[in-house]
């Protein structure tokens, strides 16, 4: 049960970077960065996906993360994962 909890925390934090580092490139260290880390990718495990955020947020900019990006984000995550589950 702890390699799995350890192995969970990993992927959520890299998630989480990941997240804040698209999201904001320009954004400056705060602690609620540290928080935002680890809340979000939290409720994405249980189907939240703060749509009305990612789309308020995709209007008001005139840059909008691409989806080119977004499926590099998930073939990079998934291979991870699959790279941390055949040493497990």
């Amino acid at each position: 049960m702890l390699y799995f909890t350890v192995f969970l925390l990993i992927i959520i934090i890299a998630y989480g970077v990941l997240l804040q580092s698209v999201w904001f490139p320009n954004k400056e260290f705060e602690w609620e960065s540290v928080r935002e880390i680890f809340i979000k990718p939290y409720f994405n495990l249980y189907g939240e996906v703060y749509a009305d955020e990612v789309w308020r947020k995709c209007l008001s900019r005139s840059v909008c993360p691409s989806v080119c990006l977004s499926i590099c984000l998930s073939v990079c995550l998934s291979v991870c994962l699959s790279v941390c589950l055949s040493h497990w």
